[in-house]
């Protein structure tokens, strides 16, 4: 009967210490105010401990899924690939590939950051390389946050390219000073932190000629944009 009875007793109490809910209100250094929420009350100047291995699973579970889900940085691409051959005689293939790549930093409903452009272009009589940077800014017409699925937003950039040009004769530098902007949409549609984003881009280039006798001039230009981009 008495064992029976102290079995009861260490029951009771196991039940008690997981029915144990509180709340944290305040944390200072290793101190810390709760309120209790279930269970016994606490009594000042003993030291008590949770039994539960799972709690200390699910903290570190919720606190992981906090980090990864915050949207605090991006990381931007995108990337064409064109082959052309016109229909003159003699005429040769002509490779075009560009990339822009984006690192930045998002606010909700302010984003903002770095850009990094390359750029290749392969035919028999020339071939060019391009190298550039800038930086852009783009506003959300809403906030992008977790749980956010389609964001609608305005994007701006500046961006400067260096383009190096080799022919079988000579060598010479183009340069290029573009101020873009245009409405984007940018949809999560496979993860809380990856997007495809697509928009309509207006740009004004400058384009300074490099090679002597050729002739500098600006460009208008209305384009669509496609790219991808990953939130951590």
């Amino acid at each position: 009967m008495k064992l029976t009875l102290l079995l009861f007793i260490v029951l009771l109490l196991n039940t008690t210490a997981y029915a144990q809910q509180f709340k944290v209100n305040q944390v200072k250094g290793n101190k810390a105010i709760i309120e209790m929420l279930a269970g016994d009350l606490l009594n000042p100047g003993e030291t008590y401990s949770i039994q539960s291995e799972d709690y200390s699973q699910q903290i570190t579970t919720q606190k992981n899924s906090v980090k990864k889900n915050q949207r605090l940085n991006l990381i931007g691409l995108s990337l064409s690939i064109l082959s052309a051959k016109t229909d003159l005689s003699n005429s040769n293939t002509q490779t075009v590939m560009d990339l822009n790549a984006r690192y930045g930093w998002n606010k909700a409903t302010f984003e903002y950051g770095v850009i990094g452009l390359f750029g290749y272009t392969d035919s028999t009589s020339l071939k060019t390389t391009s190298f550039g940077a800038g930086g852009f800014g783009t506003y959300n017409l809403n906030d992008n946050k977790p749980g956010a699925d389609l964001i609608f937003a305005i994007d701006g950039s500046l961006t400067y390219r260096l383009t190096k040009n080799t022919t079988s004769t000579t060598s010479y530098d183009d340069t290029y000073l573009t101020v873009a902007v245009g409405p984007f949409a940018k949809w999560f549609a496979l993860s809380n932190d990856f997007n495809i984003n697509a928009g309509l881009v207006y740009s004004y280039t400058a384009y300074k000629a490099g090679l002597q006798g050729a002739t500098s001039y600006n460009t208008n230009t209305f384009a669509i944009s496609a790219g991808i981009a990953n939130y951590f």
